[in-house]
């Protein structure tokens, strides 16, 4: 649930996205939270009664300014979650280690079609050693753009590329090239 007003702990981040350039609201920093992309600010107890204060953790600020250029409407906070832990951000571990077990349980290869529901993966690895299927993972969005450069009249053939870049064109690339 949003404050009222922002504590000052994100009072803080708030100010140091604005000198990222980015505007951002306490209400995103809740939503960012609450989706596990942003660690909660640390608590201090003042002591003998006092309450208690916090403070952005480390890292934070940067967090919050790479969120600002980088979520939008309809991004997965899996894959910002991702890419943010890529890029070298600090992203809470617990929220990394799910969004990488959703990207690795979401993963289907052709194989598993024709296997019945609920088979071993030990069962599935080895229809796909025995078919001898070999592919590389294209994210989506490139493959929307090659699809759209098709369309164009691009042409992504081996023949093609050999023109454009005629240093190894005598043969099929590998995976590992």
């Amino acid at each position: 649930m949003p404050r009222s007003t922002a504590s000052e702990a994100d009072q803080h981040l708030i100010a140091d996205a604005a000198r990222h350039g980015a505007v951002i609201t306490a209400r995103q920093l809740e939503r960012w939270r609450a989706q596990g992309l942003l660690a909660p600010n640390v608590r201090r107890a003042l002591g003998r009664g006092r309450g208690s204060t916090s403070q952005p953790p480390p890292g934070a600020g940067e967090m919050v300014a790479w969120l600002a250029g980088n979520a939008r409407p309809g991004r997965r906070p899996g894959d910002l979650t991702l890419l943010a832990f890529a890029a070298g951000l600090a992203v809470p571990e617990d929220t990394v280690r799910a969004s990488f077990a959703d990207a690795v349980t979401g993963i289907r290869l052709p194989v598993e079609a024709g296997m019945p529901p609920g088979a071993a993966p030990e069962d599935v690895a080895d229809a796909a050693v025995a078919a001898g299927t070999r592919f590389t993972m294209v994210p989506a969005r490139i493959r929307r753009i090659d699809r759209a450069l098709a369309q164009r009249g691009v042409d992504w053939s081996l023949p093609e590329l050999a023109r454009l870049d005629p240093g190894r064109s005598s043969s099929r690339p590998a995976g590992s090239d």
